[in-house]
């Protein structure tokens, strides 16, 4: 087998590449949500807790001064909970299951459209639902914006994937009274529209694709100013010296996770709490990594976008982690399906279903606890045995990869690893 050949006809079951159902994939990610909500302990447990309080309030008075500088224009999710025939509470673990579910069969159709096989697109958004701070921990802080957030992320790829740009500028609208941060997209939409080799072929296209690009974005620019100046918020606030105080306590603040560490330790840490496997997975694989990204870059934009957003907008890092599933689980199914000779033998593929579990939130008694696994507010004694986790499974997955490389080597059949 080639190494990269996506089309390649491997040895192994996992690896033919065979069309899934949509109802076998709809259900897969229901039985999903369905398991994590009977092991979720927590559901509903800091509804109504810090800056949610605002969203609850938004139900039944939206736009009601005083209106919150900074949370009072998340109106979207709060809005719809006004014509569901549940109480508020309810309202919003309905809301955020239907999310998450459409969320992550919109991350599988992503993933196949982009050529991964069907199998491996159903693992990442396995891996999407019970990563930590996903499903069980968005349920336990249930009164939240961000589990309808990730799904409009999904659907706003969705639509550049398909150049349905009228569903764009109407994702694009709708997010920016969820959360502005989803004004990136517009720049992941320009990076594709730049980078499509269809583009690259007819200036004139290109122009076009451009013009319906702006046009999709004006709507959402232009009715976040209105709205803005017709409900003004009390008090003022700036993006910039909000932006300046995260920065400074990053750079200059002790992380009570790390003693004596700044709290910038936090990202990456929180990145392999969230991802794990997939963490894994990109360091025993660095340069196909980076090549994958390469390949994509409006998968880069949206990534370092997305993120440079995250680190400088606030502190609670492992929370957004999240919001980059796409760039971050197309690369991971990218990596395995260009090396499915290796993930193919039983030996790696149960190593990447131990792995996937052990750092799935499916172990974590009480995912509503984020004191006792979330950096930036975990203790080093209860962040340590995850890392520790995670470390020894990088470890056996350098020497399972060394082993299996050799056995193929010498095998009459070798492939090329990466």
């Amino acid at each position: 087998m080639k190494s990269g050949a996506k089309n390649a006809q491997p040895r192994f079951w996992l690896a033919r590449r065979r069309h899934v159902p949509n109802w076998l994939a709809i259900a897969a990610i229901l039985a999903t949500l369905i398991l994590l909500h009977f092991h979720n302990p927590g559901i509903g447990r800091w509804f109504g807790s810090w800056e949610s309080q605002y969203y609850v309030h938004a139900v039944t008075g939206p736009l009601v001064a005083p209106i919150d500088k900074h949370y009072g224009y998340r109106l979207l999710p709060a809005v719809i909970l006004g014509y569901i025939p549940l109480s508020i509470s309810e309202g919003f673990i309905v809301c955020d299951y239907v999310s998450l579910f459409l969320a992550a069969y919109l991350l599988f159709t992503i993933l196949c459209c982009e050529g991964i096989i069907p199998t491996i697109a159903l693992l990442g958004s396995f891996i999407f639902l019970t990563a930590p701070c996903s499903t069980q921990w968005l349920l336990a802080y249930s009164a939240n914006v961000d589990a309808f957030y990730l799904l409009l992320i999904a659907a706003s790829y969705r639509a550049i994937q398909l150049r349905r740009w009228e569903l764009f500028s109407f994702v694009l609208l709708i997010g920016t009274f969820t959360k502005v941060t989803i004004w990136v997209m517009a720049f992941v939409a320009a990076a594709s529209i730049m980078t499509d080799p269809k583009q690259a072929a007819s200036p004139g296209r290109r122009k076009l694709s451009a013009v319906f690009w702006l046009a999709a974005l004006v709507p959402s620019v232009l009715v976040k100013f209105l709205v803005e100046r017709i409900w003004p918020a009390t008090g003022s606030y700036s993006y910039l010296r909000d932006i300046a105080h995260n920065l400074k306590l990053k750079f200059f603040v002790t992380s009570v996770t790390f003693p004596h560490l700044p709290q910038i330790a936090e990202f990456p840490a929180s990145f392999l709490v969230v991802f794990g496997i997939v963490a894994i997975v990109f360091a025993l694989h660095f340069r196909l990594m980076l090549h994958s990204f390469r390949e994509k870059p409006a998968l880069i934009v949206f990534l370092v976008g997305t993120m440079g957003l995250s680190f400088a907008g606030g502190y609670d890092d492992a929370r957004y982690m999240p919001f980059v599933a796409v760039p971050v689980l197309y690369v991971f199914a990218d990596i395995l399906q260009k090396n499915l000779e290796m993930y193919a033998r039983p030996w790696m593929l149960g190593y990447i279903v131990v792995a996937t579990l052990i750092l799935s939130d499916l172990l974590n008694p009480d995912p509503a606890n984020y004191e006792r696994y979330m950096p930036h507010y975990a203790s080093w004694a209860s962040e340590a045995p995850f890392l520790l986790y995670w470390t020894g499974l990088l470890a056996a997955g350098f020497v399972l990869k060394s082993l299996t490389t050799r056995y193929a080597r010498g095998s009459a059949n070798p492939a090329c690893f990466r």
